[in-house]
């Protein structure tokens, strides 16, 4: 027992021994503890600490953004300053050389205006000597008529003197003194007949001078004085273009009414013909050239363009071949290079290498002609009996010229694709929709061989995608043409020249120089990379066109690059163009243009009633007058009329189209004499015409005329509804009973 005690005390000692270290143990780590409590403290008083100084860090970094945004919206602002300055500077010269232009313009027209005051005074010199000759003519009728009064009135005394010296003769010398009272009275009577005569002895004067003028058609002074006169009256014609009804209101018939039935026997004076056309032939004319005209894309005149083409009218020559007048076949290969290298076109279209330009007479010739040696071309490959399975593509928004083409060429009509485009792609040809229809028909047998790609579409200006077209064209071997009729001007632009970027891989392009290039009509200008293609497809060489020259292959004739044999002087103009207004101002012109059409664009947008359609590109602006109720039909009927409202007014001139289903108004800004008041005014007419159209809340639907009933007024209740409805009942009774 003492044993077991003493073992007991031993482990309680042991275990009072163990709890003494425990407790010193815990007493250690409370210490820790409460040292660890103590840093925490200290931790959470320095992260405090830190925290305050990160927020007020942060805000300082908030405040430097802030005074960087307002440093980047102020470099901002101050770089639209110096952008808006730049431009009004480039303006400001661009009108400064403008003026120095209309300087020497002025200048020039001074001296003419000198000239011709000259010549009328010359003129009025010799109409002074005719009538001073026509006055002593009738002077002399005058008095040979004094004379005879003379006679009479000696007659008239001796019958009198007989009368006295005897009654037995009395009667008789009464009926003759009678018969000399009658001489006498008929005196005035013959003075105006023997005027008259003189008229009618001057006609046959006239008459007989433009008699022997026919004898020489070209009189060289003959021409003189009545070329003055014609360009008198199309100077006077310009001056007073905006008086004209821009759309000619005639209707149709109405010349037949005014000119006679046959040509006339005897030669006419040239006043009295332009007396005809003042007032006979104007008001048939709808007049492209008006400011007003923004109907159709534009057909330029100028005054360089003018001179050329009279140039050519008096040269007359026939330029078929280079031997027929070399200087009209060379000066077209170096304008065409020179119009080539302003629009950058690859090397490979200028005359250096085997490809070279050419003028057509309109887009349509230039697109016949390269299908026409595209087709040959791939027949001479596959065969001809192949013809039947050749495919042409394009848009469906590509020019009609491309389905008469294939007409001309034997492509049959099912063969000529005009691929849908749609919103999506601004209406521009989609390369796949392009590439599947090409799988497509391979498949089918059929042997694609020409596709035509656009710069500027009809209906809305689209531009095709030419990289990925061309490249589409390369890989199966077909012949790609680029259609820049209308937006190939503005390519001379250098921020306009990437609408064409890709014409590296086309076979030919044709541009108009009559649209948009202050060229008079007709000059289309087409360029190919290879003019073998079109000369193998296109040549004739009888006997009667043989000479040295073409025989040895030493010179260009361009009657084997296009459809007739004989051809203009066209390069005249062209080359009057260049020269007489240069780059620089041929660029200002476009832009002019393209500005003009942004500015309407812009009043447009603003009005809520109407709607922007497609994007405007260059200088079409394609809208539409938005309808007040939903429905496609009801808003195509609406811009029906309001185009014909508007065209009706005679003040300006616009066309339509439809895209995707759409009625839609086209505004083509581009005639020379277009400014921005002519362009207000316009929207202006617009206007006033959709709010006369949307004022009557009436459409017609259906052909019937439609009442509307609009519920919406805050206090309306069933029983004002009801009595509405009673009323119209009443009504319609009324007017039932009387038969209306």
């Amino acid at each position: 027992m003492t044993l077991l005690n003493s073992k007991l005390e031993s482990e309680m000692l042991e275990l009072q021994s163990q709890l003494n270290v425990v407790t010193v143990e815990l007493s250690c780590k409370e210490a820790e503890i409460l040292t660890a409590n103590n840093e925490s403290e200290l931790w959470k008083g320095s992260l405090k600490k830190k925290k305050l100084k990160t927020m007020a860090a942060n805000q300082q970094v908030l405040d430097l953004l802030s005074t960087i945004e307002k440093q980047k919206n102020d470099l901002l602002y101050h770089q639209s300053v110096i952008a808006n300055n730049t431009d009004l500077l480039k303006k400001q010269d661009s009108e400064i050389r403008y003026m120095r232009e209309r300087l020497k313009k002025l200048n020039w027209d001074l001296r003419e205006a000198r000239d011709l005051c000259q010549r009328k005074n010359d003129c009025a010199k010799t109409h002074e000597e005719a009538y001073s000759k026509r006055d002593r003519e009738l002077n002399e009728a005058i008095n040979k008529c004094n004379s005879r009064i003379a006679d009479l009135d000696r007659d008239k005394q001796a019958l009198i003197l007989k009368c006295i010296q005897g009654n037995e003769v009395f009667e008789e010398l009464h009926v003759k003194y009678k018969e000399s009272q009658r001489i006498l009275d008929a005196t005035e009577d013959e003075i105006q007949y023997l005027k008259k005569v003189d008229k009618k002895l001057q006609r046959l004067k006239e008459n007989s001078s433009n008699s022997s003028t026919s004898m020489k058609p070209m009189d060289a002074e003959q021409l003189r004085e009545n070329a003055h006169k014609m360009v008198d009256f199309i100077a006077d014609y310009y001056k007073t273009i905006e008086s004209f009804p821009v759309l000619s209101q005639v209707e149709p018939g109405y010349l037949q009414k005014l000119l006679p039935d046959s040509a006339p026997d005897h030669p006419e004076s040239l006043q009295q013909v332009l007396n005809d056309v003042q007032d006979k032939i104007l008001p048939g004319v709808t007049h492209w050239q008006s400011p007003d005209y923004f109907a159709y894309f534009p057909s330029n005149s100028s005054i360089a363009g003018f001179l050329g083409e009279m140039l050519s009218a008096g040269l007359n020559i026939v330029g078929f071949s280079w031997v027929t007048s070399p200087a009209a076949t060379e000066l077209e290969v170096i304008v065409l290079d020179w119009l080539a290298k302003m629009l950058k076109l690859p090397e490979e279209f200028l005359s250096v290498g085997q490809g070279g330009g050419v003028i057509q007479g309109t887009a349509s010739e230039a697109v016949l002609v390269v299908l026409l040696a595209a087709r040959d071309k791939v027949l001479k490959r596959v065969g001809k009996n192949s013809l039947p399975k050749l495919v042409a593509y394009a848009s469906n928004q590509a020019h009609a010229s491309l389905q008469k083409a294939c007409q001309i060429g034997g492509i049959h009509p099912e063969n000529c694709r005009l691929l849908k485009t749609d919103s999506s792609t601004s209406y521009a040809l989609s390369p796949d929709a392009l590439q599947e229809a090409i799988f497509k028909d391979i498949k089918a047998g059929l042997i694609p061989f020409f596709l035509s790609s656009t710069v500027g579409t009809t209906s809305s200006t689209a531009v095709d995608p030419l990289s990925a077209l061309g490249k589409i064209a390369k890989t199966s071997a077909i012949w790609f043409h680029v259609d820049a009729a209308y937006a190939g001007s503005a390519c001379i632009c250098p921020e306009y020249r990437h609408y064409i970027d890709g014409v590296e891989e086309a076979d030919s392009l044709n541009m108009n120089a009559h649209k948009w290039f202050l060229t008079n009509f007709d000059c289309s200008v087409l360029w190919v990379q290879d003019r073998n293609a079109l000369i193998q497809s296109l040549s004739t060489n009888p006997e009667y066109l043989k000479n040295k020259a073409s025989l040895g292959n030493m010179v260009v004739d361009y009657k084997d690059w296009q459809i007739p044999l004989g051809r203009r002087f066209r390069s005249l103009k062209l080359w009057m163009v260049l020269r007489l207004y240069g780059l620089e101002n041929l660029q200002s012109y476009i832009r002019n243009h393209i500005q003009l059409a942004k500015h309407f664009e812009e009043l447009v947008a603003a009005d809520p009633r109407f709607e922007i359609v497609t994007p405007r590109t260059f200088a079409l602006v394609c809208f539409r007058l938005c309808p007040l109720h939903n429905g496609e039909d009801c808003g195509n009927q609406l811009n029906h009329n309001l185009l014909d409202a508007v065209n009706s007014t005679g003040k300006l001139f616009i066309s339509h189209t439809v895209l995707s289903g759409n009625f839609i108004l086209r505004f083509a800004v581009g005639a020379p004499l277009t400014e921005e008041r002519h362009v207000n005014a316009a929207w202006k007419v617009l206007q006033d015409e959709a709010t006369t159209l949307l004022a009557t809340g009436l459409q017609a639907l259906s052909g019937n005329f439609i009442l509307r009933f609009v519920v919406g007024a805050s206090l309306t209740e069933e029983r004002h509804v009801n009595a509405a409805w009673k009323v119209l009942q009443d009504e319609a009774t009324t007017l039932l009973a009387a038969g209306l």
